[in-house]
Formats: structure tokens, sequence, C-alpha cells
């Protein structure tokens, strides 16, 4: 280490160097990818369910918690915006976090477009099954199943192109998840009929929330991983491949630089020179 450094960190306070336990802007942003998760899943299955007297969390969709007529819609209503700030500061923060990767970039914007979409579910709520029975279509419904085919479609997308921008743990783990969230969504999309005739739906709360829950496990575990990588000081998540060279550069070389080399070839060709001539 060089004595410029050594005094810089002499005359630094205690605490001011930067490190993995310090609570940073960048750091605060990507742990809301763990705190949506939690707050969703807190708001809905805990307290919105709670509230909803005869909910069934196995057979019925998480939407009929906010749908017309549920006593716990306002409360989930009154939730949305800290939904949204979640979702929009953990994208802000998955693209400050790229450094070069476009993929991951691209993860981080998607992310920020649905959060942008949030407050659209308030003028779409699903319609109560009672409704639903009345009459033939409405709307509102028709909203909501253009909003559900929409956050499937970011939700895959974002899985897709984070599987591309990181390791291969990772790569393996999202696309599982992206299976999981298609293969239970298409079995939740085809109980829809059912839904709209007033049959019982068995286990399509369950499924639906496999496959939204594995949306909510693969921002948790991104939000790990990133804030890992932002841990460690110049490690760039674009640059994984370089930051161990950089580093080796900042270091300085452990032998004579080429420079150094050819001056010592130098001065032994001018010695051997100088004693051929003696």
């Amino acid at each position: 280490m060089s004595r410029t450094k050594e005094r810089a960190m002499r005359r630094a306070p205690r605490g001011s160097t930067p490190g993995p336990s310090h609570l940073t802007p960048q750091r605060i942003l990507l742990a809301g990818g763990i705190g949506y998760g939690v707050a969703y899943v807190t708001a809905n299955d805990l307290i919105a369910a709670t509230i909803f007297d005869g909910y069934s969390r196995i057979d019925q969709a998480i939407s009929e918690l906010s749908g017309t007529g549920a006593p716990s819609r306002g409360f989930l209503n009154a939730m949305l915006p800290l939904f949204t700030l979640l979702v929009f500061g953990f994208g802000i923060g998955v693209w400050r976090a790229a450094g070069r990767s476009r993929a991951l970039r691209v993860t981080g914007g998607i992310l920020i477009a649905q959060a942008i979409m949030f407050p659209l579910w308030l003028l779409f709520p699903m319609t109560s099954r009672d409704e639903m029975v009345q009459a033939t279509s409405h709307t509102n419904d028709i909203g909501h199943m253009v909003l559900s085919a929409s956050a499937v479609l970011f939700i895959v997308t974002e899985m897709a192109f984070s599987a591309a921008a990181l390791g291969k743990f990772f790569r393996c783990f999202a696309i599982s998840m992206m299976i999981t969230a298609m293969a239970a969504g298409g079995y939740v999309a085809s109980t829809t009929s059912d839904v709209a005739a007033g049959a019982p739906t068995p286990w399509m709360g369950a499924v639906e929330r496999v496959s939204y829950g594995s949306w909510l496990l693969w921002m948790a575990v991104l939000a790990i991983v990133l804030l890992r990588k932002a841990g460690r000081p110049r490690d760039p998540v674009g640059q994984y491949r370089t930051g161990r060279r950089r580093e080796d550069r900042a270091a300085g070389p452990t032998g004579p630089s080429g420079r150094d080399r050819r001056s010592h070839s130098m001065t032994h060709v001018a010695l051997a020179t100088h004693a051929g001539q003696a």
C-alpha cells in the first residue's frame, strides 16, 4: 500500500470507509426487491385474507381480495402506493447496478415500467364471483385480464434478461423460476371460465400463489446477489470478468515492469559492448 493511501486512511474518521454494512441509497433501492415480497405476502395473505370472511387462500384468486365488493379492497388499495414505490425503487437499483451489462439494464427498465403500471389495477378490479354469475361481462374484467397478461409478460421478460446477465447459478435459478411462473400461470388461466360460471376452482389460489411467489422469490434472490456485489468496492455487475484485472493494476506489479525490463536489457547490452571494446 502506498504512503498516500496510508495517510488518507489515518486521516479518515472511523466508519467513513464504505463497506457492506453501510446503508447507502443504492442498497436501500436494492432492498426494495426483498421488501416488496415481504409487504405483499403480509398485506394479502396475512391481513386482507383475514379481513375477507370466508375467503380461501387455497381455492380463490388473489385478485378477489381487491375485487369489487371485497371487504379487504380498501386496505389493499391503500397499500398500492407502497407496492409501487418498492418495485419502482428496486428497478432503479437494478438499473444503477447494471454497469456495462445491457441485459441487466433492460431488466431494471422493465421493472420500472411494470411499477408504473401498478396504479392501473385500481381502475380495473376483478368482479366478484356473485356479480359475474348475474352478468355476462364487465369492462373492468376485460381490463383486468389485459393487465394480468401484461404482468406475466413483464415477469417472464425480466427473468429471461436477468438470466443472461448474471452467472451460471443465477441463470439456472432464473430459468427455473420462469418455467414455474409460466406453468402455474397456465393452470390459473385455464380456470377463468369456472370463475365466470361460479363453479368451484379447487387449488386455484394455491397454484396462483406459486406462480406469483416465483416472481417474488426471483426478486429477493436478485436483490441479494446485487447487494453482495454492491458491498465489494469497484465491482460493477457489467465488469465481473475485468474486475480482477483492474484490482491487479491498481495494486501495482509484483515484479519489474516492461519499461524496467527494457532498461535492464539496454544496460546489459551497453556493458557487454563496453567490455568487448576494452
